[in-house]
């Protein structure tokens, strides 16, 4: 059977010291009688939020190592897989199901580069195909050291575009080699149904055109 998932809490940050990059967090329903809920900055899930007070939050607890450098916190409850609201659980690792997707989508261009040199009057397809993939490789791999070096994002609407125009092999790739955008649930969703609907035009315009210029 699968285990359960481990109960997660709702509260709000009740305190946050920069210089320390940590803080504590009010337990919703919590009495002033009752202990906070200690929050290092590393039980962030994602850091792209800065934390500060009255922040509300979700969280799973566990309680604080009996070490020389805790002695002197006031609590023994500790905050981890911390999630600002509004944000989701990212999706666990999928090393074997991203390579299988990257190999999907290089068997997708074989197959259209096949197409094509059976029917020449489709090397636009192909073409498109090609341009659109490594531009959507590009974009990964910018947002991708964008990401580690805090400059600015690529928006990830454009990323999904440049999949539904043609371009998801590439992206698929990218996703894969540089293991990002691999755990958004929201981001993921919208990436397949993009995958799909491109499939669909892609293998409509190649029936199309081999039908009406023969």
């Amino acid at each position: 059977m699968p285990s359960e998932s481990p109960r997660r809490y709702q509260g709000e940050i009740i305190e946050w010291n920069e210089a320390k990059r940590c803080g504590f967090i009010a337990d919703r329903g919590s009495g002033p009688d009752d202990p906070p809920i200690f929050l290092p900055v590393e039980a962030l899930i994602y850091s792209k939020t800065a934390p500060s007070v009255g922040a509300r939050v979700t969280y799973e607890l566990a309680t604080v190592p009996d070490t020389p450098q805790t002695k002197r916190l006031r609590t023994k409850l500790r905050a981890q897989q911390v999630l600002f609201e509004g944000e989701e659980m990212p999706l666990p690792p999928d090393r074997r199901g991203e390579k299988v997707l990257a190999f999907i989508g290089m068997m997708h261009l074989v197959a259209q580069v096949i197409a094509t040199a059976l029917f020449p009057q489709t090397l636009w397809i192909l073409l498109a195909s090609v341009a659109f993939s490594t531009a959507a490789f590009a974009l990964y791999a910018w947002d991708k050291r964008a990401a580690q070096t805090r400059r600015r994002r690529v928006p990830e609407y454009e990323l999904n575009l440049f999949a539904l125009m043609g371009g998801w092999p590439g992206a698929a790739f990218a996703q894969s080699y540089f293991r990002h955008k691999t755990q958004k649930r929201t981001f993921r969703l919208i990436f397949f149904q993009a995958i799909v609907l491109n499939m669909i035009l892609t293998y409509l315009a190649y029936g199309f055109f081999v039908t009406r210029f023969k």
